[in-house]
């Protein structure tokens, strides 16, 4: 008896991979449980492996490895292992562990790009080095965050573009052009080269260019005549 992990999906290549979470009784606690990664053919469901992890979530780049985290569910928290770890495609094989710690946070919001691989920890954003598995760079207070052509874009007391590779600080949304914006914006979105962020307060979408001006902004409305730019 069990479950499918929501949010853990990925399709690529023609395989689905995703996370099952097993457990005997409904009240059993959620740190009892175990689960495993299962690689299925998208186009007949077949499965094509599984292997041992409760699985957080998942990254599926380019070339023979996909990355998850995942934590140990024999120990009761805070004291469960969180594990980011590089698993081969084809078979399920666990190749390595990049990290790990004794901790109740769990890593999600993973992305693999070129030789580093983010991760998000309840508010806080870390990258690894993929080479070494060097722990880069941590940054604290992150709601949401995109990534786009070397540089990541935090929503952090409002919008901050960083260097992906040092997290050196580029630009931030109190030092743009047009000055800070609510810093209540919600994940971020890239498009055609902008940076758009909604603005729950206000039902705003606010579009930056990658300098972090603002260029143009939607109130959004509950009329059927769609949103409305302002000037």
């Amino acid at each position: 008896m069990g479950a499918f992990t929501p949010g853990t999906a990925r399709i690529r290549e023609g395989v689905l991979y995703t996370g099952f979470i097993e457990y005997k009784e409904d009240d059993e606690p959620s740190y009892l449980r175990s689960g495993s990664l299962h690689a299925i053919a998208a186009s007949n469901g077949a499965k094509q492996w599984s292997t041992n992890a409760v699985v957080h979530d998942i990254a599926v780049p380019d070339g023979d490895y996909l990355y998850l985290s995942s934590s140990v569910a024999s120990s009761e928290p805070p004291d469960r292992w969180q594990r980011l770890t590089k698993v081969r495609k084809d078979t399920g094989e666990t190749i390595e562990f990049l990290y790990e710690e004794r901790s109740s946070d769990t890593f999600n919001g993973l992305l693999v790009v070129g030789g580093t691989l983010v991760a998000k920890q309840r508010d806080t954003l870390l990258a690894f080095s993929l080479s070494n598995n060097e722990r880069l760079w941590s940054h604290g207070d992150v709601d949401g965050y995109a990534i786009h052509n070397g540089t990541v874009y935090l929503v952090s007391d409002g919008l901050i573009a960083c260097d992906l590779d040092t997290g050196d600080q580029l630009w931030s949304s109190s030092t743009a052009t047009d000055g800070p914006r609510d810093p209540d914006f919600g994940q971020p979105r890239i498009q055609d080269e902008f940076i758009l962020i909604r603005d729950r307060d206000d039902n705003t979408v606010y579009v930056y260019d990658t300098d972090g001006t603002v260029v143009r902004d939607y109130r959004i409305t509950d009329t059927l005549g769609g949103p409305q730019s302002s000037p």
